[in-house]
């Protein structure tokens, strides 16, 4: 019964945060959060529900409450076995988004490790061809023009 309610949450936030009514948005993922609170086998939905409302802050604007959340969620992953295929994209989602905050703040050496981290680990090919595309343009900035060539070429050869 938790997982449906949990669900209905879960929904009704993604729903809001398309919708673009955040307040709602942060309510009902918070709600989702509560229901997954102290229960083992709801981990993966409360990391959904705290990637749903990282994102309603980064739509928002709000990139250190988005940080700090997206944080909390790897901090759980890193406790678990991520190793499934929904699993895996949800933890490179949060890789991807931590490397772009990262980027925006001018951790540019943080966002470039976060963002190795996230290429070695995804398979899918155009998600692969972006993010080396983002590591290129992160090397450029920080100088390491040939480093960043070959970056292009890995993700042209793909």
């Amino acid at each position: 019964m938790p997982a449906k309610i949990w669900s209905i949450y879960n929904e009704l936030g993604s729903t809001a945060c398309r919708t673009q009514n955040f307040s709602l948005a942060r309510k009902m993922f918070g709600a989702a959060m509560a229901v997954c609170e102290g229960n083992a086998r709801l981990k993966r939905q409360r990391i959904r529900s705290l990637v749903g409302l990282a994102d309603t802050c980064m739509m928002e604007h709000d990139c250190v409450g988005a940080a700090a959340l997206y944080k909390r969620a790897l901090n759980i992953c890193a406790r678990m076995n991520m190793s499934s295929p929904p699993d895996l994209w949800l933890f490179t989602h949060i890789l991807e988004s931590v490397a772009r905050i990262d980027t925006e703040q001018n951790n540019l050496q943080d966002a470039l490790k976060t963002l190795h981290r996230c290429v070695r680990l995804t398979s899918d090919r155009p998600a692969k061809i972006r993010r080396l595309m983002q590591l290129s343009l992160l090397q450029s900035r920080l100088g390491a023009t040939d480093a960043a060539a070959g970056l292009l070429r890995q993700a042209r050869s793909i």
